[in-house]
């Protein structure tokens, strides 16, 4: 399985708590320097400039910097009452815990030599909407992404408050009507993963769900390229079905289109201008700025291939018979 750029807490938390419990004179995530409340060999001053208190190594005041592991850096620590092993792993466990949240800020940008792609979903019941602005397409029932380029996702809701996650990629995040909450991920290789709503939202909450496919450069390009020449243009009517509840394969009956394979990519081309932020602002939508291309011959709005055999991207435990048997190409 693939995962996002997304640390484990837990593990490197115990990690700096077995740090801490080494023997006097070692360093809480560093062996060239003394943890809190112990001296170098030779030093007659504690790290706070006051003389150390030499009868009682761990007796001194908290108002010191609490060395982390290297990656971590250093927290300042407030307090002039003396301390014992109990205060010195709290204090170091909460400059620990506290720069890791946020660190694993979901708003905070991932480090990249590339451009973030930008990509808005809109929860509805009980489907996602992806849309990609800067390409001026989107699609239901897949969200197809480059492997190894950050996304940047804005995401709101249509109906009532959902949560957006990806589990090989972490981050579960909620989303609320009227309200643009922000994520950032990453898958670090090609893969196939599933997607899903945590937030019970009616009847049809079990059936939300969609498939996230991370591919190279070149077929993403390919995607895109075939959304425009095939996508269902979403004009008026398009939109109303999608309001209306129903999971993927109910909007793909609605529109006509292929509804046997779950996995399906609902493609969609043009879109209106701006669609995201006029759904999340609750103003009308702009339909006469769709310019609708005429129809593409020999084309349709789904296809599907064969799953490769050594496809192994996706855990089988993890997916219906259908996601087992054949994929949407993206």
């Amino acid at each position: 399985m693939a995962s996002g750029h997304v640390t484990d807490i837990a593990v490197r938390l115990q990690r700096a708590h077995a740090r801490i419990h080494e023997p006097a004179g070692a360093d809480c995530g560093s062996t060239a320097a003394p943890f809190l409340g112990h001296r170098r060999a030779g030093d007659d001053r504690d790290h706070s400039g006051d003389p150390a208190n030499t009868s009682d190594p761990v007796a001194l005041p908290l108002s010191r910097r609490c060395r982390l592991p290297p990656e971590m850096g250093h927290v300042s620590l407030a307090g002039h009452h003396h301390v014992g092993s109990t205060d010195r792993d709290r204090g170091c466990h909460g400059g620990y815990i506290w720069r890791q949240t946020h660190a694993l800020d979901p708003y905070r940008p991932l480090p990249s030599d590339q451009p973030p792609l930008e990509i808005q979903v809109v929860g509805y019941d009980w489907k996602w909407l992806f849309i990609y602005p800067e390409q001026g397409i989107a699609t239901m029932g897949q969200l197809v992404i480059p492997a190894n380029r950050p996304i940047s996702f804005e995401l709101t809701s249509a109906t009532v408050l959902q949560s957006f996650f990806i589990p090989a990629l972490g981050s579960q995040i909620d989303v609320m009507n009227r309200m643009m909450t922000r994520l950032h991920l990453e898958a670090d290789h090609p893969g196939r993963f599933e997607g899903k709503n945590m937030q019970y939202n009616g009847e049809g909450f079990h059936r939300q769900r969609f498939i996230t496919r991370a591919v190279d450069a070149k077929t993403f390009d390919d995607f895109v390229e075939r959304t425009r020449q095939q996508g269902q243009p979403l004009d008026q009517n398009a939109y109303e079905v999608i309001m209306k509840k129903g999971d993927n394969r109910d909007v793909a009956s609605a529109l006509g289109l292929d509804k046997s394979d779950t996995d399906a990519v609902i493609r969609f081309f043009p879109i209106p201008d701006d669609l995201f932020h006029t759904i999340m602002a609750g103003s009308p939508i702009n339909w006469s700025a769709i310019d609708v291309p005429p129809p593409q011959l020999g084309t349709t709005r789904t296809s599907v291939v064969q799953t490769p055999s050594n496809d192994k991207s996706s855990s089988p435990e993890s997916l219906s018979p259908s996601h087992e048997r054949k994929e949407a190409q993206p």
